[in-house]
């Protein structure tokens, strides 16, 4: 399908006026969660079904269609700007991930590629901003959501809001490291700045190999000790997001499997099968 679309098919998706629509849809969406702090996502508005098995098994399959929309945002960008790209799995850390290759992305003009880098993060607002006014709307009684439809769209906010926030962990190949990688015409910029980081450590640990930088230019050494600080950050939101997000996610799911097969089949035959499940 991706095959057939052309850059007439969705360059308008990525012009100027594009860009401008998704700026202020960012705000917006900034905006909302300022006047309406409780539509910012708390762990538990990952559990919408009081399964947490269903859950669990839901978001693993339907995780996916949220990043290939994702990763759609890349490649029709990147069609927009007249390259290819296809789909392919990885792995950031421990994290396996989806990704969208851009083999000849460095042949096209440079403020172009801001265009592919961003767009991914520019389709997440769209959903966002959507997903927000459907709260909104329910909220003062202009729609009716259903328990389960209302709790199943904050689960959405928590998706996509920790989708966006994972962007920002400098320490690993993310959209928002080749958008850096970009300002700073550096091809190699993270590789570099774990090598700086090492050079550093060695003073330290002398297991550590120290790299060369002698012949490395001086506007692109610079790059390199601005983004090994840029690192500790994304290391710092690496942190930030396991015991805000996928810590407590755990501790509940093992809190219900205890509770389940504590209470018995007997007492509460659903408690005990979830809890089994998990």
């Amino acid at each position: 399908m991706v095959s057939s679309i052309t850059k007439k098919h969705v360059s308008w998706m990525f012009s100027r006026y594009a860009w401008v629509v998704y700026g202020a849809l960012a705000v917006t969406c900034v905006g909302i969660f300022a006047a309406v702090p409780d539509y910012i996502p708390h762990y538990q508005d990952f559990f919408f079904h009081p399964w947490y098995s269903v859950v669990v098994v839901f978001w693993f399959f339907f995780g996916w269609v949220i990043v290939a929309y994702h990763e759609i945002g890349h490649l029709f960008a990147a069609k927009a700007v007249e390259t290819e790209g296809y789909f392919s799995l990885s792995n950031r850390l421990l994290f396996i991930v989806a990704q969208t290759n851009l083999g000849n992305i460095w042949t096209i003009p440079r403020k172009k590629r801001y265009i592919v880098y961003l767009a991914g993060m520019a389709w997440d607002t769209v959903l966002l901003f959507t997903l927000l006014v459907l709260l909104l709307l329910s909220d003062n009684g202009i729609i009716v959501l259903p328990p389960l439809g209302y709790a199943f769209v904050k689960s959405m906010v928590f998706g996509e809001v920790w989708g966006i926030i994972w962007q920002f962990r400098f320490n690993m190949q993310t959209d928002i490291y080749y958008v850096v990688a970009n300002y700073f015409k550096c091809t190699r910029l993270l590789p570099d700045a774990q090598a700086n980081i090492k050079n550093f450590l060695s003073r330290f640990i002398k297991k550590f190999k120290k790299t060369d930088f002698t012949d490395t230019p001086e506007s692109e050494m610079r790059a390199i000790k601005w983004y090994t600080f840029l690192y500790f950050v994304g290391t710092s939101v690496t942190i930030a997001s396991y015991f805000l997000r996928s810590f407590p996610i755990f501790l509940a799911q093992v809190g219900r499997a205890i509770e389940g097969i504590t209470t018995g089949y007997a007492a509460n035959p659903e408690l005990f099968t979830d809890g089994v499940v998990l």
